[in-house]
């Protein structure tokens, strides 16, 4: 994580940009300008503003863990000390790479986990690396970007073409592009660890110091911890600091901004990029690996608009 980071902040420091590292409590627009009023006092306004706030705000939490103290109940995202539930026995929801990946983690640091998965087999990406080397051939069938399985990571590593593509398939290329699985290192340090697949939480209840699980089996499980690797809903109404009024003046398609070119939403001079841009340019704007597209794309046409309005 601290290399993640200073590649960041290296990237800064090549770019020489000004940041400044406040708190935006609140983005509403007055006529034509956008004000965005500050945490520590005072407001800053703005003819365009860019919305990349990242997923935080998303955090799926299933209903039936609602109730949990938070305690006893995190998330993935939170990052929550692996060390500290050293010998605690942890139920790890979900199976994608968060899950996996945190189930790992936990059983190497002396936890007693067990993963519970809806889905009847784990997945593992990258499972037939020989694809990937077979010359003209891979070329055809994977993008640089590897995202998505063959065929389908060439059409996600172009969001313009995925942006012209109906709704309905293009729904269906994101949720394929992106659904549950783990990295090709895991499953050797997952050996030892209890799985059960296709098996759904349907109570969770807690008690004492200990939560009970009941699954759709009948069976029941008594945990220390339950970790939520369950994934993200995109919708930005939950994104705190955009004023209630000014999100009912955004066309929305389930919770994500319905974006043009340029990542332009309905409203104008109000941009989205990131997670909130892949129900409109598809699953590469979830990855790191979709910033090169974002940064052309949003530079290109806020300069073109510039020309023009001049």
């Amino acid at each position: 994580m601290s290399t993640f980071i200073e590649y960041g902040l290296w990237f800064r420091r090549q770019l020489g940009s000004d940041l400044q590292a406040t708190t935006v409590t609140r983005v509403e627009r007055n006529d034509s300008l956008f004000r965005l009023s500050l945490q520590e006092g005072g407001s800053v306004t703005s003819r365009r503003v860019v919305i990349a706030a990242g997923i935080e705000s998303f955090k799926r939490v299933p209903a039936v863990f609602a109730n949990l103290p938070s305690a006893q109940a995190s998330h993935s995202y939170e990052g929550r000390t692996i060390a500290s539930l050293k010998g605690k026995r942890v139920a790890v929801i979900g199976a994608g790479q968060s899950a996996l990946e945190s189930a790992a983690l936990l059983h190497e640091a002396g936890s007693d986990v067990e993963i519970i998965a809806a889905i009847s087999d784990l997945r593992w990406i990258g499972q037939h690396g020989w694809l990937h080397h077979l010359g003209l051939v891979s070329t055809m069938l994977y993008s640089k970007y590897d995202v998505g399985p063959a065929g389908i990571s060439r059409l996600v590593a172009n969001p313009v073409l995925v942006h012209r593509i109906p709704m309905r398939l293009r729904d269906k290329i994101r949720t394929r592009a992106v659904r549950p699985a783990g990295s090709t290192w895991l499953p050797e340090r997952l050996a030892s660890v209890k799985t059960s697949t296709g098996r759904i939480v349907q109570e969770a209840t807690y008690a004492g110091q200990e939560i009970r699980l009941k699954l759709n089996d009948g069976s029941e499980r008594r945990v220390d911890h339950v970790l939520l690797g369950t994934g993200y809903d995109v919708d930005i109404q939950r994104y705190s600091f955009l004023a209630p009024e000014l999100v009912q003046q955004i066309r929305c398609l389930d919770g994500y901004p319905d974006l043009g070119p340029g990542f332009s939403s309905s409203v104008s001079g109000l941009h989205f990029i990131g997670a909130t841009a892949a129900r409109s340019f598809g699953p590469l704007l979830y990855f790191v690996a979709g910033t090169e597209f974002a940064a052309r794309e949003l530079t290109r046409y806020i300069h073109q608009t510039q020309i023009v309005s001049q």
